[in-house]
């Protein structure tokens, strides 16, 4: 299963990249930090702008590559680095979303699209090959949204996770819900295996829940 996880209350998100299982990046939020390691040894660095409240290594469209590409969410704005450059501090694009609304979760598909989303209780789709928002679910989670995954089945759905104890799946081009499922109490943090649709989370009460959705 490919480890991803945000506690906001300690500001720190991990990932393995899925590409490379010794590669692992450590966002450190109240520190302006991602540091990269591979297996105990840390590479590198990375310094946003703002305080990173998640992290995940992306599908490079070009190559196919999953171990050089690295979305982050700092404040309300999606940045993407390439861990091979060292020019901007290996920033190489970075979008602004709307200021206040504050990004907690981004992840990418087999295919490449970036979904974020955040405060604002929206699901924004983007393109790496343009740079262009390809779908934008408004209001599609009761509360604010903290965890984001794309099926692996089909990547025209996702897993939505609002910080209540509710995880959705839906189809985000037609902002249609298809099913949901709860814990018993909020949801502390939220995965899913990076080759199939099996999700795990954890909830509030201490309960682990492990879903099979295939």
């Amino acid at each position: 299963m490919r480890i991803s996880a945000f506690i906001p209350t300690y500001g720190f998100s991990l990932i393995v990249s899925s590409g490379s299982f010794t590669q692992a990046a450590v966002a450190r939020s109240f520190c302006k930090t991602v540091d990269i390691f591979d297996q105990d040894m840390h590479v590198r660095t990375l310094r946003p702008l703002w305080n990173p409240t998640s992290i995940n290594f992306m599908q490079n469209v070009v190559n196919g590559d999953q171990s050089s590409l690295l979305a982050i969410t700092e404040g309300s704005q999606l940045t993407i680095w390439d861990l091979r450059m060292k020019e901007n501090g290996g920033c190489v694009h970075r979008i602004n979303g709307t200021p206040g609304d504050t990004l907690y979760s981004v992840c990418s598909s087999s295919t490449g699209n970036i979904a974020v989303g955040g405060v604002d209780r929206t699901v924004t789709i983007y393109d790496p090959r343009r740079w262009s928002s390809l779908s934008r679910w408004v209001h599609c989670s009761k509360f604010e949204i903290t965890g984001l995954a794309f099926s692996s089945v089909d990547p025209d759905y996702m897993y939505i996770q609002g910080v209540d104890y509710e995880v959705f799946c839906g189809q985000w081009k037609e902002h249609n819900k298809l099913f949901t499922f709860r814990g018993d109490s909020n949801w502390l943090g939220f995965s899913k295996c990076s080759n199939k649709d099996v999700l795990g989370g954890w909830c509030d009460s201490g309960s682990i829940f492990v879903a099979d959705v295939a």
